[in-house]
């Protein structure tokens, strides 16, 4: 019988601190990710802007059904300080008023070029085909994109994409905020895109751009052009944005726009289960990331369920370490490390959205972070399985 306990004790005891081991190197690799990854975006410092010309910029707006925000993105566009600038709009098969809004807009503004589409093509998926026309009938070579349910805060948004160019750049990636409602589901979605923003800034940043939004995104025609366009990834339906990023943006030719003074933001999601959809669809394209960036994804997220996993486990095990042959208090130290994580996120997270000009997510990041820890995985093998991408479609 004290020959089973012993052994039962000595096993324990081995799981113990194997599982302590895994611990420390999960809260290791976190706050390295933290530090390094997140703190480019953090402790980003503003630029004196490099590009003093003013070159000429086509803004393009891909539309389907959108009349509601065109109505009030496009006046904001319009009154934009930058000299010289025209604003292309795709208007892709819609069926809500959008045609005759815009060809009266076409009339009284001159700056507006409009690209009407009556009919899908079905070798070209979601918006690759509207951009691609747009893109075409864009009378300029630098290019800026967003989305109709964006708005510009205020009328220097153009100028600070633009500012972001100098001789080398030729492609600008921006974040996007959203618009905060009340409501738990909208603190929480809106911190899992901070998330996701923090990281693709931070890589681009690191000089390893692999992902952008379309909601602020910009880069030059000659270069789509160079590129052959999005034929090379035409069978995706997301990706329009990141995929052509991720095969054209290395660290040479990209910068990004962080300025909180000149900012865009999006309308609130509708509800989380729209978020959990339209997540499952940009994760789609995972799949045809190349794998250094695949690497890079996985990092974070597995570091991040390891330490999870080992700090509840720690808990439940017996304790089997003694410093100076006084027993280690376990509650104590492991509450110690896990506030080290904690404050290091904190801080990070919370500099990182003042300068995307998130609000009010600081007093969510334990819970946002559990519930992108729980959401975070199912979403990402709905995306690479094929679900996301049949959401989009």
């Amino acid at each position: 019988m004290f020959k089973n306990l012993f052994q039962m004790e000595f096993f324990t005891g081995r799981i113990s601190f194997i599982v302590l081991i895994l611990f420390f190197v999960a809260l290791l690799l976190q706050l390295i990710y933290i530090w390094v990854v997140f703190g480019k975006t953090a402790f980003f410092k503003k630029r004196t802007p490099s590009n003093n010309a003013k070159e000429p910029v086509s803004v393009i707006v891909c539309s389907r059904d959108s009349l509601h925000y065109l109505e009030e993105l496009l006046p904001a566009l319009f009154k934009q300080d930058y000299p010289d600038f025209e604003v292309v709009v795709v208007n892709n098969c819609s069926s809500d008023g959008t045609q005759l809004y815009l060809e009266d807009l076409e009339r009284n503004e001159p700056r507006v070029k409009i690209v009407q589409l009556h009919q899908q093509l079905n070798f070209f998926k979601g918006k690759k085909f509207p951009l691609s026309m747009g893109i075409k009938s864009a009378s300029h070579d630098l290019l800026v994109f967003t989305d109709p349910d964006c708005i510009p805060d205020n009328t220097g948004w153009l100028s600070s994409v633009v500012n972001s160019y100098n001789e080398k750049t030729q492609i600008a990636i921006g974040y996007c905020c959203r618009k905060p409602k009340s409501g738990l589901s909208d603190k929480l979605v809106r911190y899992m895109e901070l998330v996701d923003g923090v990281n693709y800034m931070s890589f681009a940043l690191l000089g390893r751009p692999y992902a952008a939004s379309g909601k602020c995104l910009s880069y030059r025609k000659s270069l789509f052009y160079k590129a052959k366009g999005f034929t090379s990834r035409y069978t995706t339906s997301a990706g329009d944005d990141s995929l052509f990023v991720n095969d054209n943006a290395h660290k040479g030719n990209t910068s990004v726009v962080i300025d909180p003074d000149n900012a865009i933001s999006a309308q609130p999601i509708s509800s989380f289960g729209r978020w959990f959809l339209l997540k499952a669809y940009r994760c789609s394209v995972i799949p045809h990331y190349d794998f250094v960036t695949k690497i890079l994804l996985s990092f974070y997220p597995l570091t991040q369920m390891l330490f999870y996993a080992t700090f509840v486990a720690l808990f439940c095990l017996k304790p089997a370490f003694e410093i100076a042959s006084i027993p280690v208090i376990y509650p104590i130290v492991l509450a110690l490390l896990f506030l080290i994580r904690f404050v290091s996120q904190l801080v990070t997270l919370h500099l990182s959205a003042k300068k995307l000009k998130e609000v009010g997510l600081t007093p969510w990041i334990v819970l946002g972070d559990v519930v992108h820890l729980i959401v975070n995985p199912i979403v990402v093998f709905l995306g690479i399985v094929g679900k996301g991408a049949k959401w989009g479609d």
